[in-house]
């Protein structure tokens, strides 16, 4: 979500400069652009600090993922999957805002799919102190989640909604529980029509340095070839590094998100949180130690601009299997 009416500027390459004070969607402002939340971070190394990314390998912290109370264990991850086939696993899920959506549906809208249609209202969407729609489940632990989605307009799936700044866009967001005014923690990767183009959105959220102001959002956006409007997406978390992996037809491999400084498409880089340095080409992922073990991870449909036509995101599953090293982050299951 591109949110906020200032983005900061969308500067290209890595940076540690901050954006702009964006305004938040209850009307308070933000806390300027001084924040330097958490130092910047190279490329190839780690870095501390909320929402910095490193692009290095696995962190500490092993052990499976596990959910509510299920049990904990490689297959038993399947027990917090579910392949939206079924009306009946509504009961399920926790739905964080159900007035920030028209529809949400589990295989009735369209059949074995999840549907979801956000409210007709401008900034409905997660960045800095504004949040969206959120259908969750809790999960504690590594983890690899993974869904497919189609994003269209409210009444037709095969059409992306075509706005600029629309930020119309469907995919994950995973939050700390006690998230609060001017103390949001939580990672988001989507997929839509983004600022000006077709893209996936890898996006850290932290809090305002001094508490009273806005927190803190950084967003990544990575163009799709083709501006295809579905693909696979997948969250993996080993410790407190969080990786993101795509899969648009006709791709049969995962490939990792990588920010990129040059080329023709190069990684766009917006928000009023910090920007750490990245080196062409490194993995974009985000170290978060500041999490906690046990995080709401969740699907979202949602928008900035509202386009003429409205919002549609629709899910085919949510699939979840544990974690303990990089190669699980794309191994099948």
């Amino acid at each position: 979500m591109g949110g906020g009416s200032s983005m900061g500027g969308g500067s290209t390459g890595g940076g540690s400069s901050t954006g702009g004070g964006s305004s938040t969607g209850g009307g308070s402002s933000s806390g300027g652009g001084s924040a330097n939340g958490g130092g910047s971070a190279t490329g190839g190394g780690s870095s501390t600090g909320g929402g910095s990314a490193t692009g290095g390998g696995s962190s500490t912290g092993g052990g499976s993922a596990t959910g509510g109370g299920s049990a904990t264990g490689g297959g038993s991850a399947t027990i917090l999957a579910d392949e939206f086939d079924s009306s009946a696993t509504m009961s399920q899920w926790t739905d964080l805002y159900p007035q920030r959506h028209t529809t949400l549906d589990i295989n009735t809208s369209y059949a074995g799919w999840l549907t979801m249609v956000p409210s007709g209202t401008a900034m409905n969407g997660w960045y800095s102190e504004n949040e969206g729609p959120l259908f969750y489940r809790t999960l504690t632990g590594n983890f690899v989640v993974e869904t497919s989605v189609t994003l269209g307009t409210a009444t037709n799936r095969t059409t992306t909604p075509t706005v600029s700044q629309c930020f119309c866009q469907a995919g994950f967001v995973l939050r700390d529980a006690t998230s609060a005014q001017f103390n949001q923690r939580w990672i988001m990767y989507n997929m839509g029509f983004q600022d000006m183009a077709v893209a996936r959105e890898i996006k850290t959220t932290v809090p305002s340095l001094n508490g009273t102001s806005d927190s803190l959002s950084t967003l990544n956006l990575n163009d799709i070839s083709g501006s295809v409007n579905t693909g696979r997406l997948r969250v993996c978390r080993i410790g407190s590094l969080f990786r993101f992996f795509h899969r648009h037809p006709p791709a049969t491999i995962w490939t990792e998100e990588t920010f990129s400084s040059s080329g023709s498409s190069p990684t766009r880089v917006f928000g009023n949180g910090p920007r750490p340095n990245r080196a062409d080409g490194s993995a974009l992922s985000f170290d978060r130690p500041d999490l906690p073990a046990a995080i709401q991870i969740g699907l979202y449909v949602g928008n900035y601009v509202v386009p003429m036509g409205g919002v549609r995101g629709e899910f085919d599953y949510f699939r979840v299997a544990s974690a303990t090293t990089v190669a699980d982050c794309t191994r099948d299951f």
